[in-house]
């Protein structure tokens, strides 16, 4: 019984003691609040490298058909 009601008094304090941090903690007036807006975006290049973008890939893809034309020295073994 004593556990109880020792239970029930800290709970009652801690309800009688907590709404003072709550009205602490000031909303802001709603009339005040600005409107957030997206960013603006940046300028786009209409110039935009394609033609480094397609030498890369060429390059790249003669480089791996280069690499499998080469042939194997484990051919005596097969």
């Amino acid at each position: 019984m004593k556990k109880l009601t020792l239970t029930l008094v800290l709970c009652a304090a801690a309800v009688g003691l907590l709404p003072s941090h709550a009205v602490a903690q000031q909303q802001p007036d709603p009339n005040a609040v600005t409107q957030l807006r997206p960013p603006t975006p940046g300028k786009q290049d209409a110039d935009a490298p394609i033609a480094m973008s397609m030498l890369i890939g060429v390059v790249v893809v003669g480089l791996v058909l280069t690499a499998n034309l080469i042939a194997s020295k484990r051919s005596h073994q097969d």
